[in-house]
C-alpha cells in the first residue's frame, strides 16, 4: 500500500513499510532518549496531549536552553 498526502507540495508517498520503520524508529526513541544520547533528548508525548499544552512544553524547553547560552546580565536572561 502506499499513502500519498495531497496537503504537502512535494508529495510524498509512504510505503507500509516506511511506516514501519518510522515507527519502529518512534519507539526505539522514547525507550532511549534518556541514554543514546548526551545531553539526553526530550521527548513530548503527544498523543493525547493538546497541541496547547506541547506548544508550552516545547516553549519552556527551548527558553530554558536559550537561558542556559545568554551571558549573565543579559537583558533577557530570566
Amino acid at each position: 500500500m502506499l499513502l500519498q498526502n495531497p496537503e504537502r507540495e512535494d508529495n510524498a508517498m509512504w510505503t507500509d513499510e516506511m511506516l514501519k520503520q518510522h515507527e519502529e524508529f518512534a519507539q526505539w526513541l522514547i525507550h532511549n532518549a534518556d541514554t543514546a544520547y548526551n545531553p539526553p533528548m526530550p521527548t513530548i508525548e503527544t498523543t493525547s496531549t493538546p497541541p496547547s499544552q506541547i506548544a508550552e512544553q516545547i516553549k519552556r524547553y527551548v527558553l530554558s536552553k536559550w537561558n542556559e547560552h545568554l551571558p549573565l546580565n543579559h537583558p533577557n536572561q530570566k
